[in-house]
């Protein structure tokens, strides 16, 4: 059974959703399709540079952002890379996945980090409330 409209006008009220994205998740789910999003230019420059970063570590340095940044241009193979902040950011966020110990020290800015992570954490207990209201719904 599915949810009638007036169903849908009130989760989407209630969660702030389109209603178009509550169709979408009644029909296939909200689960992430693997292998989405936009792929690498340099798809081994971040397995040469966590190479490069724990070679670094066990020497007993620790490299900052900025010869982070400089180094990706150096191994990179793609001529227009520049090595931004928000690639080193990412570039660490890859290394904390990976077991690296990232210090506190790399956070480029701690306060759009704590509310990113606090977004994040909103919208998933968000989304796991309309889920749930939609098979409440589908089960009735």
């Amino acid at each position: 059974m599915k949810i009638s409209v007036l169903g849908y006008k009130g989760v989407q009220k209630k969660y702030n959703t389109p209603i178009k994205s509550l169709k979408r998740w009644e029909q296939v789910g909200s689960e992430r399709v693997k292998g989405g999003g936009r792929k690498p230019l340099d798809p081994e420059l971040f397995g040469k540079m966590s190479k490069w970063y724990e070679e670094c570590r066990r020497n007993g340095t620790r490299p900052n952002t900025l010869e982070i940044s400089k180094k990706a241009i150096q191994i990179s193979r793609i001529e227009e890379f520049k090595g931004s902040k928000g690639w080193v950011s990412k570039f660490l966020d890859y290394m904390k996945r990976n077991g690296s110990r990232i210090d506190e020290d790399y956070k480029l800015n701690n306060k759009y980090e704590d509310k990113r992570e606090e977004e994040k954490s909103s919208m998933n207990t968000q989304e796991a409330e309309i889920l749930n209201f939609i098979n409440a719904q589908v089960d009735k």
